[in-house]
């Protein structure tokens, strides 16, 4: 544990009461190359053990995140930089993504650490685009303390980030404050001389940091001194780091040895520059040791380059005897593409000084091969690992779209613990293919800034089809580029203008206004060719509309080639027309899920290959007709708490993929989850956990007949972690209208009856809660903690509780007494972990009605013709069975509930029942059909529901 973490834990602000509570919906994010580490880093010598007053977690939840301020199932937070990190999913069973700021591709490092108990305690970051600058000092690495962050103010898009900036003694006193105050959306809240403090709304932190930076990092081949209006040092007010420093033994007297750590890159060597075509440009190194009781890591004391051309970097550490894992990266720009490598030396041991060597020269490029042709969309790898005593840490790496991922193999065997490397990919059919056919063949590797399909204010546009476009040159794509040339129905050849980025929103304008076909980009600087764009060029005001505010969007098609191949293109150019042949491959008919895990380290080629009879084949159907829907996945083995997600974002819907997940492994969980809009209703989203084997499903998201319920649970699930893995700690499956001590929680997952082991974020709308008791006097509704709650006397009594949500009114009649030895169901968590963690919780016999409307994707019944409507009664007491009624009536209704027809009911031998209907023509109904249900169980409770046109008439 670092020295300054006392300091931390005094500066830890409560969090602010809230009006209410609900769970988060999942935060669906496009992935940012990101790097979850195994551990903080803290200058040596680790010592301190937890300091007084932290907060401790009830000992049945293990693997909870015990972090400050962390409530809910997603937790977003905005780093200074703009890029931002997302933790989602059920407390202890964490999937890591992240956002990258806008009109930026920076490599995002997240370093966690867990306890033997499986806590999460700490969480720092860094990111490619300030490597250089951290390393110099003029910004200080607890800038990306996301712990720190975390504590200050609510981890959402209204964060305010608090930051000092010292500015240089050239820089006059009363200047230094105008600095500061001009930098964007930056307010200064305190100056003494030439310190100044300033607030940075998250939601402008990628601007305040371009503003303060600049191109520094990018132009890194020259050593930066100091940064916008002569700032000099920067820091997060009140949380700046203590400097890494030798001492000659550690806190508990041992002796400490030097440690080297060797990064061997033979071919170019490494650069301080990101940027320069063949550059490697080194990220940091970390150093941990596995043998003590968690995670001890330390911070080097220094790095230099060995040579003139820089083909080894030495970086020093002081750390005592023990074993150790060393971690290293880099970034390299080849041929206009990234690459990003990962060298690991998973263990050595250090019984006096030491040497180990990262050898990027024996580094393989990752691939997978599938039965149908397929490119890779999303790809991310993890290293994880688990000390001798149980505390775990995982290593977690998000490359951009277009990044060629390379791993070093092991090659030192593993007998700490455990160590093992997955590799998460999503692929699916090419997004966009370009050939010369004319005045000869050449073969072009177009990319789209991203390989999603897009809907309508998008911030860019597909091209439409198949088509054959004749290309002209705009020069940088100005107005007067324009101007002088005829680009009605061409594609027009775009030069980057300052080689980071590609044209701007002045240039698209301009194309679109001269009737162009598209833009094709060429990352060429003109002035410093070695200086050229990354390929995929990403728009410069960048970000999905669904996690970032969209500042612009185009209405014009753009991609990019390489530099070489855009020289090929003008050259041709200078001879005559030239003829590209565009074929976009639209909405990807299928996509591959595949997750691969190497127990003991990386020992392969880098080459992975699936066939069918190892896949589940799955057809989901997406509903949300008018919208557009997102999707996330992830997969835990019984060994880790902490893993990648990748996702599909804002593909239209309703629509119909097939998706192969896989290879089928008995003991792998998937989390999977669909969000999304559909036309005149609010978002919508679903969660479910799977265990895949070999074979063909079906599944229905995001269906319009999801009621409040309680989920049905996952037993292979259970079956496949088994020993509490899923169960006894928290998995975000909510006790549905349960209680804790005296207080009642008006809380009921969306559960859709066609699927009832998914479920959806829920609020009951405002105002729409009341509580009865049997005399008719009302409950109120106060705040617990962070929930809305009722506080009920531990007597035993008959309460009324009414809700809407949705268009779904409810109104349960039920017992409820405090709770006494009988604990609630097995794998679903109370509320009590946001209230009092000594309190008992059950769940009350309240009885809740799962729907299966069997609709198509357009949520739609046909018109003068039969339909039914499936109805499985549950209850929270035993969510796995089917609910016995005493009754069951059930009318519709398609005028909007003016009046009511009664169903006839049929019940099966499991007590689920059938309602049967008749739609009349359409003309004789509202376009909707409504369901209204009264159900009374055998222990006397009763529901009364009404759903409000759910389902259309087609």
């Amino acid at each position: 544990m670092s020295p300054h973490r006392a300091e931390e834990r005094a500066v830890i602000s409560t969090p602010r009461r809230r009006a209410g509570w609900r769970r988060a919906p999942i935060a669906l994010a496009a992935a940012a190359a990101v790097t979850l580490g195994l551990t903080s880093v803290v200058a040596p010598p680790t010592a301190s053990a937890a300091p007084d007053g932290a907060k401790a977690t009830r000992p049945s939840d293990p693997n909870r995140v015990g972090l400050p301020g962390l409530t809910g199932d997603s937790h977003v937070v905005t780093l200074p930089t703009g890029d931002r990190i997302t933790l989602t999913g059920g407390a202890g069973h964490y999937t890591v993504q992240a956002t990258a700021a806008p009109g930026t591709d920076s490599v995002v490092t997240v370093h966690a650490t867990t306890t033997p108990a499986g806590v999460t305690d700490h969480i720092t970051a860094d990111t490619s685009d300030t490597w250089s600058l951290v390393r110099t000092g003029i910004v200080d690495r607890n800038l990306f303390d996301v712990t720190w962050l975390m504590a200050h103010g609510d981890t959402t898009p209204a964060a305010t980030l608090p930051i000092t900036i010292r500015y240089s003694a050239s820089t006059a006193t009363a200047a230094a404050a105008r600095h500061a105050e001009a930098l964007p959306g930056a307010t200064v809240t305190h100056a003494s001389g030439r310190t100044v403090s300033v607030a940075v709304p998250a939601r402008k932190a990628a601007a305040f940091w371009r503003g303060l930076t600049g191109r520094a990092e990018a132009d890194g081949a020259v050593p930066v001194e100091q940064l916008a209006g002569g700032a000099v040092r920067v820091w997060p007010t009140g949380h700046r780091s203590t400097a890494a420093r030798p001492a000659a033994t550690g806190s508990d007297g041992a002796p400490l040895f030097t440690v080297t750590v060797v990064e061997k890159k033979s071919k170019g060597g490494f650069t301080a520059g990101c940027y320069r075509s063949g550059a490697n440009c080194i990220g940091p190194v970390y150093l941990s040791r596995i043998n003590s009781r968690s995670f001890d890591s330390y911070q080097p004391l220094g790095a230099a380059c060995v040579d003139e051309a820089c083909t080894q970097v030495v970086w020093k550490f002081s750390v005592p005897a023990g074993t150790y894992e060393a971690d290293g990266s880099y970034t390299q720009h080849v041929g206009n593409r990234r690459h990003y490598g990962t060298l690991v030396d998973p263990e050595f041991a250090v019984a006096g000084d030491t040497t180990t060597v990262l050898d990027a020269d024996r580094v393989v490029p990752l691939g997978v091969d599938t039965p149908r042709p397929t490119e890779a969309y999303s790809q991310n790898f993890s290293a994880g690992r688990t000390t001798i005593d149980g505390a775990y840490g995982a290593g977690l790496t998000f490359p951009s779209y277009g990044t060629v991922l390379e791993w070093l193999p092991t090659t030192s065997p593993v007998t700490f613990g455990t160590f093992h490397v997955s590799t998460l990919w999503q692929l699916g059919t090419p997004s966009l293919t370009m050939k010369v056919t004319a005045p000869t063949k050449l073969a072009l590797h177009a990319f789209y800034p991203h390989a999603y399909e897009t809907v309508p204010g998008d911030p860019f546009t597909r091209f439409d089809g198949r088509q054959a476009l004749q290309v002209v040159d705009a020069g940088v794509g100005d107005q007067a580029d324009f101007d002088r040339i005829d680009a009605r129905g061409k594609l027009a050849l775009v030069r980057a203008r300052n080689g980071f980025a590609g044209p701007t929103r002045d240039d698209y304008a301009a194309a679109s206004a001269a009737g162009a076909a598209g833009i094709l980009i060429d990352p060429t600087n003109t002035e410093d060719p070695s200086l050229s764009a990354e390929i995929p060029v990403f728009l410069p005001w960048g970000g999905l509309c669904d996690t970032l505010p969209c500042a612009y969007a185009s209405e014009i098609p753009s991609a990019s080639i390489s530099v070489a191949e855009a020289a090929q293109v003008r050259k041709l150019l200078a001879g005559g027309p030239v003829t590209v042949a565009v074929a976009d491959g639209g909405a990807t008919p299928y996509l591959y899920n595949l997750r691969f895990t190497d127990e003991g380290g990386f020992h392969r080629t880098g080459r992975y290959s699936v066939t069918d009879p190892e896949l589940t084949r799955v057809t989901e159907r997406y509903h949300a007709p008018g919208g557009s829907i997102s999707t996330d996945w992830s997969a835990f083995r019984p060994n880790e708490n902490l893993v990648t997600g990748i996702g599909y974002y804002r593909r239209p819907a309703p629509a119909t993929t097939r998706m192969y997940y896989g290879p089928a492994t008995p003991d792998q969980v998937w989390t999977r989850s669909a969000a999304g809009t559909r036309a005149n209703a609010g978002p919508t989203a679903e969660f479910t956990r799977d265990v895949f084997t070999p074979g063909v499903r079906e599944t229905d998201w995001l269906g319009a007949l999801a009621a409040p319920a309680t989920i049905a649970p996952p037993t292979d699930v259970y079956a496949a972690q088994p020993e509490g893995k899923w169960t006894d700690s928290p998995t975000g499956m909510v006790c549905s209208l349960c209680r804790t001590g005296d207080w009642f929680f008006p809380y009921a997952d969306m559960v859709p009856g066609a699927a009832p082991r998914d479920w959806g974020v829920q609020a009951f709308d405002a105002g729409s809660m009341h509580l009865y008791r049997s005399d008719g006097t009302e409950v109120p509704l106060t705040t617990h903690s962070y929930a809305d709650a009722y506080q009920l006397p531990p007597e035993k009594r008959k309460y009324r509780f009414t809700a809407s949500v949705n268009g779904i009114a409810s109104e349960w009649t039920f017992t409820s007494a405090r709770p006494g030895d009988g604990d609630y169901p097995t794998g679903y968590e109370c509320l009590d972990w946001a209230v009092a963690q000594d309190e008992r919780c059950a769940a009350n016999p309240i009885l809740f009605l799962r729907y299966d409307g069997h609709t198509d994707v357009h949520d739609s019944v046909t018109a003068s013709a039969g339909h039914t409507v499936t109805i499985t009664p549950t209850h929270q007491l035993d969510p796995g069975a089917v609910a016995r009624l005493r009754s069951l009536k059930v009318w519709t209704s398609v005028d909007g509930g003016k009046s009511w027809t009664t169903a006839a009911l049929s019940r099966d031998h499991a007590g689920v029942y059938t309602a049967h209907y008749r739609v009349p023509a359409k003309a004789r109904t509202g376009g909707y059909v409504s369901i209204r249900a009264v159900a009374t169980d055998t222990a006397g409770a009763t529901l009364t529901q009404t759903l409000t046109d759910p389902i259309a008439v087609s």
